[in-house]
């Protein structure tokens, strides 16, 4: 409880309610990580992130999160990463991530948003870098 910064790792997604990451609020100034991949995240949840106002790092790799709220995240001024890794978020919900003021990482492999050109946003972006997997011309 004393310490000036936290990371916050949630294991065990059977075990996993929205409920625990609610119970993280009397110390959501204080968590520069948050890690929740593979948990029940959906949308809806996004709203209990953007409470988190010193978030620097954001795992939401494997999640239910489609990327529709993600704006609500905008507010997050120190957010300098985000990882939605295997999620189904699409295109045009990560183009909202290029408005973020801080933001330097972006991890969108395995994602329906990673099979289209990125060229755009990594050109009209120098300042963030947009990582979506892979691509080889090779097996």
């Amino acid at each position: 409880m004393g310490s000036p910064a936290l990371t916050a790792t949630f294991y065990n997604s059977a075990l996993f309610k929205i409920q625990s990451l609610k119970e993280l609020e009397p110390v959501a100034d204080k968590i520069v990580e948050l890690n929740l991949e593979k948990m029940d995240v959906k949308d809806e949840d996004i709203p209990i992130i953007a409470k988190f106002t010193n978030l620097r790092k954001l795992n939401l790799n494997f999640t239910k999160v489609t990327g529709k709220t993600l704006a609500q995240l905008k507010p997050l001024e120190h957010l300098k990463l985000i990882s939605l890794a295997g999620s189904p978020v699409e295109y045009t919900q990560v183009r909202v991530l290029q408005d973020f003021p801080k933001l330097k990482e972006v991890y969108i492999w395995s994602t329906p948003a990673a099979t289209q050109d990125l060229e755009d946003l990594r050109k009209n972006n120098k300042n963030i870098a947009w990582y979506s997997g892979f691509k080889g011309d090779t097996v």
